[in-house]
């Protein structure tokens, strides 16, 4: 089912609630033009009514210092580079997971031919295995290949991405090109019990009049998921030469609320508070650590510590937090520009000649050109009102509505093969972690304690 506009995205999404969605698209450059085309693809995403919880990218081009782009409502990227990534010009890998969504990353093994990055959806009553999969080319594919890089798969397997496979059960009509490899990835799909969910549509755009459009970037499922699933193409580029593909799986997801846990508010504690704090330690903490074994040790410390907390260090209380959709620079002359853009490339996809591919081009280094002009006018107007009246307080408030700043959420936690995701938890964990580190340092002093608060001043205990 082709989608060919953000209000057809918008009506499908919302007749479809309950679902995993998951997008794949080759970006061809992450952070090339000013990061031009995550920006649309940003806008894109704000504009949905149900999000989708799963952003795979392909073809990142980032370098060793280089950092991904940050898509507002979603979790730090799991980022993966192609190796020799200073040398070459293409590859790189990133999964993107929506906040709230509780996940962790899933080892995968080593290709030099194509390069996988996974992550394990950890669902209500299941859990879900997604791959983004990159093959610089057709030969990349190989039964082989493919049998070394997926092992053990289970019956909850997406694995999505730009194969640059060529198949005839996958072209679009009329396209009766085929790859040696793709018989072998045919092969390896039976053998694991995989189906795919392409209908021919084009997920690639040829650029040259002489080339024909392919369908290159793949859905591939469990069959057991293939009675659920749907398979959508978004009919636009956002500047790349693919078109984003989305995957819509049938199951029942475990939002995690996004909560500002309990912190203890060591900046608002009062000189008398601290006194106090430092006396009680020196009296109940006053012992050497290391003359007993730490394990049988630590909860009294823990136990004491917070006690003393309690009676001195004023404290939050934890709440829940809804994510707002801040406004940004985006403004009618960008969606102009990018309608404009997408209907030249639905006028050359229709009918390949020299004028309408010129038009096409223009009309694509046009669009480049306002997004950048909206935010270049964007911060200069919010500039020119900047008084000495102006607070802080305002100027970091418009820093983060431009890149988009809300709550994070983080990946669940693997605590002796028990997976940790309830958020006081993970927080918990990681308190009664930075307290083990104070305690390993050997005499634990009050003035250590109170540096360690005062840095780490949203420990929970």
């Amino acid at each position: 089912m082709a989608v060919n506009d953000v209000e057809a995205n918008r009506q499908i999404n919302r007749s479809n609630k309950s679902r995993l969605s998951i997008m794949s698209w080759n970006i061809r450059g992450i952070i090339t033009d000013h990061s031009v085309k995550c920006n649309q693809l940003q806008n894109y995403l704000d504009s949905l009514e149900n999000p989708i919880h799963v952003v795979c990218i392909q073809e990142t081009k980032l370098k060793t210092k280089s950092k991904p782009f940050k898509f507002k409502g979603y979790q730090k990227p799991i980022n993966k580079l192609r190796p020799g990534a200073e040398d070459s010009a293409a590859g790189g890998l990133c999964i993107y997971v929506r906040n709230g969504i509780t996940f962790k990353e899933k080892s995968t093994r080593y290709s030099a031919s194509a390069e996988t990055l996974a992550i394990t959806i950890i669902g209500k009553n299941e859990k879900y295995h997604i791959y983004n999969y990159y093959a610089k080319n057709s030969g990349s594919n190989k039964y082989t290949d493919m049998s070394n890089l997926f092992t053990n798969l289970d019956e909850n397997t997406i694995i999505t991405g730009d194969f640059n496979l060529k198949h005839t059960c996958w072209n679009p009509e009329g396209d009766y090109r085929s790859d040696a490899e793709a018989d072998d990835l045919i092969d390896f799909m039976n053998d694991n019990d995989l189906n795919f969910l392409n209908d021919g549509q084009i997920t690639r755009i040829a650029e040259c009049a002489n080339q024909l459009d392919s369908a290159l970037d793949l859905s591939i499922i469990s069959a057991h998921l293939h009675h659920k699933s749907e398979f959508l193409v978004v009919d636009n580029t956002f500047g790349s030469d693919h078109l984003p593909i989305i995957t819509e799986i049938k199951a029942k997801l475990q939002p995690e609320n996004i909560i500002l846990l309990e912190k203890w508010l060591v900046d608002k504690a009062k000189d008398n508070q601290w006194s106090e704090f430092r006396h009680l330690c020196l009296q109940e903490l006053s012992y050497n650590i290391l003359d007993i074994p730490i394990d049988d040790n630590f909860n009294e410390f823990l136990t004491k510590l917070q006690r003393i907390l309690i009676k001195t260090i004023p404290k939050s209380k934890s709440k829940t937090v809804k994510s707002k959709t801040p406004k940004n620079w985006w403004n009618p002359d960008c969606t102009q520009a990018i309608k404009h853009r997408e209907k030249c490339r639905r006028n050359y996809k229709a009918d390949k000649t020299p004028l309408k591919y010129e038009l096409w081009r223009t009309a694509r280094r046009d669009a480049k050109n306002t997004i950048k002009i909206a935010k270049r006018e964007s911060w200069e107007e919010f500039c020119s009102k900047i008084t000495h009246k102006t607070n802080s307080k305002e100027l970091w408030g418009f820093t983060r509505k431009v890149k988009g700043s809300e709550p994070k959420s983080c990946p669940a936690f693997m605590i002796n093969n028990t997976v940790i995701t309830d958020p006081k938890e993970k927080q918990k964990l990681w308190s009664i972690n930075m307290l083990r580190q104070v305690v390993m340092k050997g005499t634990v002093k009050p003035s250590l304690i109170e540096s360690k608060l005062k840095i780490r001043s949203s420990i929970n205990l």
